[in-house]
């Protein structure tokens, strides 16, 4: 009937169909050649008709029937080939964008560790200069990142504790 279901095992690999149509008329005439041949054989004498057919057009039936096969199985191998190659591209095509993007997931995730990096270095780079300036007795800096919710938040309210008790100490000494 020509209809094929999608899941036919012969068009899976074979989406376009020009394997199976490339095949049919060498297919039929293969197919009529052995038919007739296996019809015909009757006790080892080739017959056609039921008159026995001389060993000369065996020999002819014989070779076009080897014919068919070789043509149909060259135009196998070279379309299974030609398919072959289209899926290695589909393949190869499909990994260069799969590498692609790899790669530029690999770039923001770089890029946004390095941004992260970058802000959580100056949080702790103004927090170690306003230490260094406690130490030194400027009690009147401002101590940065109190209002954060985060690590560099509690390192700041640890530092404004002991800012506050180094004003109660001097004015205490005072």
């Amino acid at each position: 009937d020509g209809a094929h279901p999608r899941g036919d095992p012969a068009r899976r690999g074979n989406p376009d169909g020009r394997l199976k149509a490339g095949l049919d008329a060498d297919y039929r005439a293969a197919n009529a050649t052995l038919t007739f041949l296996a019809a015909g054989m009757k006790g080892h004498v080739l017959q056609r008709d039921g008159v026995p057919v001389d060993a000369r057009a065996a020999a002819q039936l014989r070779d076009a029937g080897l014919a068919v096969i070789d043509r149909v199985t060259k135009k196998a191998a070279a379309e299974l080939d030609r398919l072959l190659h289209a899926r290695i591209a589909g393949f190869e095509e499909r990994l260069w964008w799969t590498l692609a993007l790899a790669a530029v997931i690999a770039l923001l995730a770089v890029t946004l560790a390095g941004w992260i990096g970058r802000g959580i270095s100056r949080s702790l780079a103004a927090m170690s200069t306003t230490m260094t300036a406690l130490a030194g007795s400027n009690l009147d800096i401002a101590i940065p990142g109190l209002g954060r919710r985060d690590e560099v938040g509690a390192m700041a309210k640890a530092v404004q504790v002991f800012k506050d008790n180094a004003i109660e100490n001097r004015r205490l000494v005072e």
